[in-house]
């Protein structure tokens, strides 16, 4: 089901940008992802070589995981080619969704709990459709890969907000704009550490990642969390210190960084 999931969002966003029109709010996420014609001319390695690359940095990649990833790629090659593309494997996909797969984790829809799924990886779709919640579980997937983020004592507070006038202004302006901001508050190892982050609808706001990177280096943590791009919508987070985001760099496709 999870496959399925992350197939689904990935063919849809690809769609969605093709169709878009070019002053489009998504014009931007249209161009990336088709506008590099230096992605189209990279060579394809091989995914044992890709599997083993991540293993050699010390994250953990079940077997069953790398099949699911490459059952998952052909159906959305299959499918890609049914709308019209070209059924053609590109360096990013394998690794892509492995890393979402790896690192998605599973969630409880009658409870609305989240489990994880590795300590290495930790993958969302930055498309929240739990709105009220969507900071909380951020720190859930950032305690699951940093040891010792043991957060607790976690709250998020939406200022009163108009979703009709978000998508309005956003149609308007090209572009999702701030309305109003989300208080986002935590206690780590006994201080409290709380941030006003712009509230945009149901997107994740980016700038909570750079948030936890402060928290991180004030509370004297030897690394830092490494964000890239899953290909659509999602973001893909690692965590380690400098010699690990070097290494990591070079396994991830460009221009997913």
């Amino acid at each position: 089901m999870k496959r399925k999931i992350l197939i689904w969002l990935t063919v849809l966003c690809l769609l969605f940008c093709t169709c878009a029109k070019a002053d489009g709010p998504l014009d931007w996420l249209a161009s990336w992802l088709f506008g590099s014609k230096q992605k189209q001319e990279t060579a394809v390695p091989s995914h044992a070589e890709t599997v083993e690359a991540l293993r050699a940095l010390g994250i953990r990649v079940p077997d069953e995981t790398v099949q699911e990833a490459e059952t998952g790629l052909e159906e959305m090659l299959t499918m890609m080619a049914q709308y019209g593309f070209p059924r053609s494997e590109q360096p990013w996909d394998f690794p892509l969704l492995l890393l979402d797969i790896l690192g998605w984790g599973d969630y409880d829809y009658d409870t609305g709990e989240w489990t994880p799924t590795s300590n290495d990886v930790y993958a969302f779709d930055a498309e929240i459709f739990d709105i009220g919640w969507m900071y909380t579980l951020f720190l859930q997937g950032i305690a699951a890969i940093v040891p010792g983020f043991d957060c607790t004592e976690v709250t998020e507070e939406i200022d009163e907000w108009d979703e009709d006038e978000i998508r309005k202004r956003a149609a308007l302006s090209g572009g999702w704009q701030a309305e109003g901001t989300t208080k986002v508050s935590f206690v780590l190892n006994g201080h409290r550490y709380e941030r006003a982050l712009n509230f945009y609808g149901d997107w994740f706001n980016t700038d909570a990642i750079d948030w936890v990177n402060e928290v991180l280096t004030a509370e004297g943590f030897t690394g830092q969390i490494s964000t890239y791009f899953d290909g659509g919508q999602g973001l893909i987070l690692f965590y380690g210190d400098d010699a690990f985001a070097r290494q990591l760099d070079k396994i991830m496709p460009e221009p997913y960084h």
